[in-house]
């Protein structure tokens, strides 16, 4: 569901992330914690029971959960053996939250958990690594229990992005620090439209509760004004139709799940 050289990546950037303190630090603060209680108000209730977190990285949204919101456990899913054995323990012993709260957990959106099922399910900059979307959401949607949601932060990219874009894109070669060169299409990025999204939630069964654009500067610092501000021309805002925008998915299982009367695969 993931490809090598996406795993390869992550397996070098989670090496070095477990050894920087000052950076987990940094990810108990970051960003995306601020659409939690921004999405239980749409839900209208506060998170808990069992977590499961999907692609989470440092496991930084599991360890807040398990110190802000009465959760049973949190199981912290990532598709590398640095992650799981290195990045995420140590998170866990600099927040200093009990080790039976937050469960390491090798695997991808297709792994089916003892544990199961969940309350809520986190997908934080992680689905669109999935090469097929509409299998990941299936995963996930087999480990929530009925009336389980799932709470996603996404890049999603234009109905209307021809695919000569997304060709344009994965025929390129970045060079990553620590890494080295690799094509796009060795890797697991891909910036699925908002049609497509849509579209694999609900035959995956779900019922959508929230799609919408993120705007990341309401949860900034306000800036102080500058001294002879005219001197500054203002931030072109013109959007980019191009490029993927940030977006907050909320989906939920039905409580009497049923199949679409028809089928997309």
């Amino acid at each position: 569901m993931i490809k090598a050289g996406e795993i390869g990546v992550h397996e070098m950037l989670h090496q070095s992330r477990s050894e920087d303190t000052k950076y987990m630090k940094q990810q108990l603060a970051n960003v995306r914690l601020n659409l939690l209680p921004d999405s239980e108000k749409i839900i209208g209730r506060q998170i808990s029971g069992r977590v499961v977190d999907y692609g989470c990285g440092s496991g930084y949204l599991s360890v807040w959960l398990a110190q802000n919101r009465q959760i049973d456990f949190a199981v912290a899913v990532e598709i590398t053996q640095n992650a799981v054995e290195k990045l995420i323990p140590n998170m866990i012993e600099m927040s200093g939250v009990d080790a039976d709260k937050v469960r390491p957990s090798l695997g991808d959106f297709s792994k089916q958990f003892e544990t199961a099922p969940f309350d809520y399910a986190f997908c934080m900059g992680s689905l669109h690594h999935a090469l097929n979307l509409r299998a990941a959401l299936d995963g996930i949607f087999e480990n929530l229990k009925p009336g389980g949601v799932l709470i996603s932060q996404e890049p999603v990219s234009d109905d209307l992005v021809d695919n000569s874009v997304f060709q344009k894109k994965y025929s390129a070669t970045e060079e990553i620090p620590g890494y080295g060169e690799i094509r796009n299409d060795e890797r697991s990025d891909c910036f699925y439209r908002r049609c497509e999204y849509l579209t694999a939630l609900h035959h995956s069964g779900f019922s959508i509760q929230t799609f919408e654009k993120i705007d990341w500067t309401k949860y900034e610092k306000p800036k102080k004004k500058r001294k002879f501000q005219w001197l500054f021309p203002a931030t072109d805002t013109s959007v980019d139709t191009k490029k993927p925008a940030p977006h907050l998915i909320i989906a939920q299982k039905p409580l009497n799940p049923q199949s679409p009367p028809h089928r997309w695969t």
